[in-house]
C-alpha cells in the first residue's frame, strides 16, 4: 500500500515552493494504476441506483430511464439522482453540478408541450439541454442527428484538408492509407446509431467522401463518383453503414456482443413453432424494452445478410437521459 499511502505534494511557482502536505485520497496523477484503481472505486455506484439504468465509463456516468411523460419520468430521475449524490457525499467524491445536465427525448409534438426536467443536486437546479455529446456521439432530443453530422462534417473537412496538403508530397498508397486511418474512423464510428438520419444529411457527408476521392486520384468534377470508389475500391456512406448494421447484426445473433445488444435481436423462428413465412424467410424481431421506444413500424433491410428487421412498437414515450460528472 506504499503506492497510495505516505505520498506528500507541494506547489512551485517560480523559485518558491510551498511547504510539503500529505495527500489523504486519491491516485497519483498520469499513473497507469490511476484508472484501474479509480474503476474499483466507482464500481459500486449502480448499486444505489434502484429505479432507472445506469452507464459507467471511466468519469462519466449516465443513468437513463422512460416513461409516457415528464410528470412519470421526473420524481424517479430525482430519486436515483438523490441516491448517486449521498454515495458521493459518503466517498468523499462530490458531483460537479455545472457539468451536470439532463435532457428529455421525445418527438418534436410530444416535446414541443412537454420537454422540461426539473431536476436539482442539493441547491443547485439542474441545467435541460436539447443536445448532448455522450461517449462522443452528439445526441439531440429529437434524434434527428443533424448535429452530430455537423460535427462529424467539420472533423472530415479539416482532416480532408490535410490530406490536400500531403498530397503533394506523399505516394497514392499513403494518401489511401490515410484515409483508412484518418477519415473513415471518423465516418464508421456510431454509426449504427446516427446512421438513420434523414437522407440529406448522408448526403453531407458524401460530399466530403468524394471531395476525398477527387484529392486521391486528382481528378477533376465531371469524373462519377462510382468510378473514383471502384478505382480505390471504397464503399459510399450508405453502403458503408448497411455493411456496418450487417456485421453487427452477425454479431448479435452469434453472441459475440454485449448481452444488452444480443438479447433484443432474435430471429422468427426462436419466438414462433409454426412453420411462418418470417420464419423461413430468416426474418428477426426486436424484444424487450427496445421494441416500445418508438411508435412507428419500420424494416430495416440488411442487404449482406438477407435479413428482414420487424420492430413493432408501442405508444409514443419521453425517454430522459441524465449525466452526471
Amino acid at each position: 500500500m506504499s503506492y497510495i499511502n505516505g505520498r506528500q505534494q507541494t506547489i512551485n511557482s517560480g523559485h518558491d515552493a510551498a511547504p510539503l502536505q500529505d495527500i489523504i485520497a486519491g491516485v497519483p496523477q498520469g499513473s497507469i494504476l490511476g484508472p484501474t484503481l479509480f474503476l474499483l472505486f466507482i464500481n459500486d455506484l449502480p448499486l444505489f441506483i434502484k429505479r432507472c439504468n445506469t452507464d459507467l465509463f471511466a468519469d462519466d456516468t449516465t443513468i437513463h430511464t422512460h416513461g409516457s411523460n415528464v410528470h412519470e419520468i421526473t420524481p424517479t430521475l430525482q430519486s436515483d439522482l438523490d441516491a448517486a449524490n449521498r454515495w458521493s457525499v459518503q466517498n468523499k467524491m462530490l458531483l460537479n453540478e455545472t457539468k451536470t445536465t439532463c435532457m428529455v427525448l421525445g418527438t418534436w409534438q410530444r416535446l414541443s408541450t412537454d420537454s422540461n426536467l426539473d431536476l436539482s443536486i442539493g441547491h443547485s437546479t439542474l441545467t435541460t439541454t436539447t443536445s448532448q455529446k455522450l461517449l462522443g456521439v452528439h445526441i439531440d432530443n429529437n434524434m434527428h442527428w443533424n448535429i452530430h453530422v455537423d460535427y462529424l462534417c467539420s472533423i472530415l473537412s479539416s482532416k480532408i484538408s490535410l490530406l490536400r496538403q500531403l498530397s503533394h508530397y506523399i505516394p497514392l498508397s499513403a494518401q489511401k492509407l490515410f484515409y483508412q486511418s484518418y477519415i473513415l474512423p471518423f465516418i464508421d464510428y456510431g454509426s449504427n446509431i446516427w446512421g438513420g438520419t434523414y437522407q440529406a444529411e448522408i448526403q453531407r457527408i458524401s460530399k466530403l467522401q468524394k471531395r476525398a476521392a477527387r484529392i486521391i486520384l486528382k481528378a477533376d468534377y465531371l469524373t462519377p463518383s462510382s468510378q473514383m470508389f471502384s478505382d480505390l475500391g471504397w464503399q459510399t456512406i450508405s453502403d458503408r453503414h448497411t455493411y456496418n448494421r450487417a456485421v453487427l447484426t452477425y454479431k448479435a445473433l452469434h453472441k459475440q456482443t454485449p448481452t444488452y445488444i444480443s438479447a433484443i435481436l432474435t430471429p422468427v423462428s426462436d419466438t414462433h413453432s409454426r412453420s411462418l413465412r418470417s420464419v423461413t424467410a430468416g426474418d428477426l424481431v426486436v424484444l424487450g424494452k427496445m421494441a416500445n421506444c418508438m411508435n412507428v413500424h419500420f424494416r430495416t433491410r440488411l442487404q449482406k445478410l438477407g435479413t428482414h428487421c420487424h420492430i413493432r412498437c408501442g405508444r409514443p414515450i419521453h425517454y430522459a437521459l441524465l449525466k452526471m460528472q
